[in-house]
């Protein structure tokens, strides 16, 4: 038998979030594993697939609760590339000023096709995730370039790796990193 994503989607949430499926998620303070597990399950398939919300909600109906469903599809974004780049976006999401909001994968229109993973353009923050793939020295050295040239347009740039976001005490780190940009937005001759 074959499905439509949407539908195949809502099945392996379903399993997810009743906790017959599951795999090592990183910890955010406040949220069930299941939960962090079916929004990186959700955000994978967004990505992938271009399955839109109201999609899901429409399959989801009369085999995943409404309220739970609304949970995961509230915390979900489709630019999220990474299960790593979720999490960020998950412990970083309430660290903002109210009624600003991350945009992920923001398009600057520049540097080479890179784009912050996250990114609150009214207050230039830029949140990258590097993986693996930013370990070579020639990369690296194009991510400080990129840095340099968003820092001259007023921008701060935070770059986390999975280090930084695999321990505990560490993901406290990347919420006060974020914190600190934000401090530094409300100092007296610091432009925002």
């Amino acid at each position: 038998m074959v499905v439509d994503a949407p539908t195949a989607v809502v099945q392996c949430l379903s399993s997810v979030l009743d906790g017959r499926h599951r795999w090592r998620a990183l910890g955010i303070p406040q949220m069930r594993s299941e939960l962090i597990c079916g929004v990186q399950l959700v955000d994978a398939f967004r990505h992938s697939t271009g399955v839109e919300c109201d999609a899901v909600r429409a399959a989801a109906t009369n085999r995943i609760a409404a309220a739970r469903l609304s949970t995961v599809l509230d915390l979900s974004d489709g630019g999220a590339e990474s299960p790593m780049e979720t999490v960020l976006r998950l412990l970083v999401l309430e660290c903002l000023p109210p009624g600003y909001r991350w945009v992920s994968q923001l398009d600057l229109g520049r540097w080479g096709g890179t784009a912050p993973d996250l990114a609150c353009p009214e207050l230039k923050i830029a949140l990258y995730y590097d993986g693996a793939s930013h370990d070579s020295p020639d990369v690296r050295a194009r991510d400080k370039a990129i840095d340099r040239q968003l820092e001259s347009e007023g921008w701060q740039v935070l770059r986390f790796n999975r280090a930084d976001i695999g321990v505990a005490s560490v993901r406290r780190a990347v919420r006060a990193a974020v914190q600190v940009a934000l401090d530094l937005l409300r100092m007296p001759g610091v432009a925002s």
